[in-house]
């Protein structure tokens, strides 16, 4: 039977997600389904209630999110297995500093209400309250552009399990080797 993944991407992104269409292409497909839905970015409280349903209804086996889809993911109440790509772990903190990048007219400025529901649930992520999971991992690029590696140490006391990999913050194929390897790592326990 394959394995099911539920990939949430980031702030900006889309099911068509860089990470995730590596992660696919990495991954045999007669062994994994990499499964990544749209959500509504801007209402957090929604967006996890659909994806916690999506877990139930799809069997998820592993939760993955990368940057403010790796915080989701470690929104999510559920015992999943999950892994954190790069997680923004302080939405509140790092979401207003974002800016449109010049020449992408989709680019947008985050609203004040997602930063204000982030921060309302920022305390119980960063301790572990929703996911109770006994494997959550963290995976830092090292070159992280935006985050830098400043949410390893504090990752790693909540959820026990965080290293470094290759690469910054966006998905790129030289990170994709050992993502694969945590993968398979967890969902093999």
């Amino acid at each position: 039977m394959k394995k099911r993944i539920l990939f949430i991407y980031g702030f900006g992104g889309s099911p068509d997600s860089t990470f995730c269409r590596l992660i696919r292409e990495a991954l045999p497909s007669e062994r994994y389904e990499v499964l990544c839905p749209a959500y509504p970015q801007d209402e957090i409280e929604k967006s996890r209630k659909q994806l916690a349903a999506f877990i139930e209804q799809e069997h998820i086996d592993l939760v993955m999110g990368t940057s403010l889809g790796g915080f989701i993911a470690l929104s999510l109440p559920t015992a999943v297995p999950c892994i954190a790509l790069n997680p923004c772990m302080m939405p509140s903190v790092e979401l207003p500093k974002l800016e449109p990048r010049p020449g992408h007219p989709e680019d947008k400025k985050p609203c004040n209400e997602l930063v204000q529901a982030c921060k309302a649930i920022e305390t119980e992520v960063n301790t572990g309250k929703f996911n109770t999971s006994q494997r959550c991992m963290g995976l830092f690029a090292e070159n992280d552009e935006y985050l830098g590696t400043k949410y390893k140490a504090s990752f790693e006391q909540a959820y026990h399990t965080a290293q470094f990999i290759p690469g910054g913050h966006h998905g790129n194929r030289e990170a994709i080797l050992h993502i694969i390897a945590a993968i398979k790592h967890i969902l093999t326990e």
